[in-house]
């Protein structure tokens, strides 16, 4: 039998690993970020009415077996957001937990781009009872408020995976 030089093995390994692992850069022109996903993110268009009038938020979204990515962004009134932006953050996980009748199970401060935010970890169930968890990072830049997800059905994550795209999330100019 043959044997590769040992560069040309690595060499393979990294070709293999990057062609199994399957992620492409998404970008967002509009949403100012770009992020590693498994595939291209579909984009989608909320509007929610709020005590500051109509506000959009964009949710960009990828599945993959039982596994969601998730980012979403909104763009808060200049006067909504006065003072400490971890206010808004404090409010969003508040309402993102109540919102899936979920659990916090763990959270901690973190910096995307120079900007302050939290990851949380939470469970929640599924309309059919089953338990998914969920990393979620929020964090502010300016005025507008970034959500980056990652969740799964609860046993069935992988965190490797998630871990990815959630680092892989950059701010653009």
């Amino acid at each position: 039998m043959k044997k590769l030089p040992i560069f040309a093995s690595l060499g393979l390994i990294v070709v293999l690993f990057t062609a199994c692992s399957g992620t492409q850069e998404f970008k967002s022109d509009a949403g100012k970020f770009s992020v590693q996903a498994p595939q291209p993110l579909a984009e989608s268009i909320q509007t929610t009415d709020t005590e500051s009038g109509k506000m959009e938020q964009h949710v960009f979204t990828a599945n993959v077996g039982k596994t969601t990515y998730l980012v979403a962004y909104a763009d808060y009134p200049p006067d909504a957001v006065k003072g400490d932006p971890q206010n808004v953050i404090n409010l969003a996980i508040t309402n993102a937990v109540t919102n899936v009748t979920g659990q916090l199970i763990s959270s901690k401060d973190i910096t995307v781009d120079g900007n302050a935010g939290k990851e949380i970890f939470l469970e929640s169930f599924a309309q059919d009872g089953t338990a998914v968890h969920s990393k979620v990072r929020f964090f502010m830049a300016g005025n507008r408020l970034y959500q980056v997800m990652g969740l799964a059905t609860r046993g069935e994550a992988d965190f490797t995976a998630i871990d990815g795209f959630l680092n892989s999330f950059k701010l653009l100019p």
